[in-house]
């Protein structure tokens, strides 16, 4: 009895693999028979439209921001949001809170600006002279030895020149040359001292006009907006900061901390959004395309604008190209305000009214083009007009109501 159930057990393992293998190749079989499933179109007449989206930032012509020049209390204001002011008009009014000694000092650290600027000026002005007198003496030692090369008669002498007389001549060449370098770079080295001075009176000026009371005027034309600050509130000063680079063009590097601006003007008359095309899409987009706009402060609507222009050369970020756009809304509600930002969805490509076919149903064959009819499978010759990302015009050899294969093989 043992020896038959061994046997048994035996043949199953035996068995199993057998019967697996069997069912696998029968499937297989089966999946191979089956034909490649074909997409049927039915050929219509539409709108041939192609887009891209792109996020972009609703802006004004201009902004310009005003900050207080002196640190203190605004004591008067001239304007209000939404006010309209032209260039040079009063704005506000801002009360130093500086002392007297802060005043003085202040004034006193100016004066000594001007002071060593103007002596690093006369020193540049005395190295200059020098520097020149230096080279037109070597300049002088070269046609000495320049004469004596092509002559053996020495002019003072009436002699042959001399060995003595040859290397005197020489060594003069030498010294003079040193000498005019020397000088040259004593001069060029003076230059990074005037500059230092020029950067020191700039910032001595500006800490001097910030212990002053003063009425701040409008930089430029246009509407006042982001006017936060109120009769009574502190104000500051930009800080600026001095770095002097030692080289011998004398560069200093001026840079500035500037505080929350009082106020804004902006140009209110032309805005528009500003965006950034990728180079991939950059070929498609041009002057004159239909933009919709849908901002996402405001989803539920969606505006129409225009692209007015687009860069002609990209800026590289990060190695990153793109093309800045300008898009023209045809109206905006008062809602949507300055550096808003929106998604702008620009028609590439529109042709109304056309016969179409998706692109995977055009086979090109000998430099001639057709598509499959879905119920006879014989191929239909076509003429191709305009060819979008999806979809190509058919401008002839098709009919709306037929239907072919969006897919051949």
């Amino acid at each position: 009895m043992h020896d038959i159930l061994s046997k048994l057990r035996a043949k199953k393992i035996f068995v199993i693999p057998l019967v697996a293998i069997c069912v696998f190749l029968i499937v297989r079989t089966l999946l191979l028979q089956q034909p490649n499933p074909e997409i049927d179109y039915t050929v219509k007449q539409e709108n041939l439209v192609d887009t891209v989206q792109v996020s972009g930032t609703y802006t004004t012509a201009a902004q310009t921001q005003v900050v207080s020049p002196a640190k203190g209390i605004i004591t008067q204001l001239y304007v209000k949001n939404g006010e309209y002011v032209k260039k040079g008009a009063p704005l506000f009014h801002v009360e130093s809170t500086a002392t007297i000694d802060e005043l003085e000092s202040a004034y006193a650290d100016y004066e000594n600006a001007l002071s060593a600027l103007q002596t690093a000026q006369n020193n540049v002005q005395s190295l200059d002279a020098t520097m020149w007198t230096k080279q037109q003496a070597y300049i002088s030692a070269q046609n000495t030895q320049k004469y004596m090369n092509n002559n053996s008669i020495n002019t003072v002498t009436k002699q042959n020149y001399t060995d003595l007389e040859k290397l005197s001549i020489n060594n003069a060449v030498t010294q003079t040359q040193k000498d005019f370098q020397a000088a040259e770079q004593t001069y060029n080295t003076a230059g990074v001292a005037v500059t230092a001075a020029q950067a020191k009176v700039t910032q001595t000026k500006q800490a001097y006009d910030e212990t002053k009371s003063t009425t701040v005027t409008s930089p430029a034309s246009g509407t006042v907006v982001n006017l936060e600050e109120n009769v009574g509130d502190e104000v500051t000063a930009p800080k600026t900061a001095v770095t002097i680079k030692g080289t011998s063009s004398g560069q200093a590097s001026i840079s500035s901390t500037t505080p929350q601006a009082v106020l804004v003007i902006a140009n209110l008359s032309d805005p528009y959004i500003s965006a950034s095309i990728s180079e991939d899409y950059a070929a498609r987009v041009m002057p004159g395309q239909k933009a919709s706009i849908v901002f996402d402060s405001l989803k539920d609507r969606t505006f129409t604008g225009t692209v007015q222009n687009i860069d002609t050369v990209g800026t590289t970020t990060d190695g990153v190209v793109t093309y800045s756009a300008r898009i023209v809304a045809d109206s905006i509600t008062s809602n949507i305000k300055p550096n808003m930002t929106a998604l702008i969805t620009i028609e590439t490509l529109r042709k109304d009214d056309v016969i179409d076919v998706p692109n995977s149903a055009i086979i090109i064959k000998e430099g001639n083009t057709y598509v499959i009819n879905a119920n006879t499978h014989q191929q239909i010759p076509v003429t191709l007009g305009t060819k979008g990302i999806a979809k190509t015009e058919i401008t002839g050899g098709l009919t709306t109501g037929t239907v072919i294969v969006a897919n051949p093989n």
